[in-house]
């Protein structure tokens, strides 16, 4: 997955992509694409180094072997994993996927607006669901901060 031709490369992923999505509703074979094949590992590999050459100012070298495209591959390929298996999220999060990420977006400037919503959704993938409780009580807790909001302005415009 990391040949020098880039149009090589984008095709592999774009492989591995329609791989991953082929699997999606079954938890069995989409775990033994990702860790048997050890794709889930290259992934990682994958963006770990485009996150350290980035850190060392190497984006030139890591952008010839990584282009936006693949870069987009890569993080959505690791968030459909989590999106679809808990036990391939577990393994990501144990593999430090969390140190990888912050190091990518320590290098924010050097990626698009899209780049960084695909970071961010494979973040959101990773994060436990909330409570159910909570999912509820959210816009409760909205509407009546900002009736309170309003009621506080509209008593300090009373006062003046």
């Amino acid at each position: 997955m990391s040949y020098p031709d880039q149009k090589i490369s984008e095709t592999a992923y774009l492989c591995i992509a329609r791989l991953i999505d082929s699997f999606a509703s079954d938890e069995k074979y989409l775990t033994a694409v990702a860790l048997d094949n050890g794709i889930m590992a290259q992934l990682l590999l994958i963006l770990r180094t485009s996150a350290t050459s980035l850190r060392y100012l190497f984006f030139v070298v890591c952008n010839s072997i990584l282009s936006d495209n693949a870069f987009g591959f890569v993080v959505k390929a690791l968030a459909q994993f989590t999106r679809c298996s808990p036990s391939l999220t577990r393994k990501l999060l144990e593999d430090d996927i969390a140190s990888v990420l912050a190091a990518v977006l320590r290098s924010i400037t050097a990626r698009s607006a899209e780049q960084v919503l695909d970071i961010l959704v494979l973040i959101n993938e990773l994060m436990p669901p909330m409570p159910r409780c909570m999912k509820l009580s959210i816009p409760f807790l909205m509407i009546f901060s900002w009736c309170i909001a309003r009621r506080a302005s509209h008593f300090a415009q009373r006062k003046v």
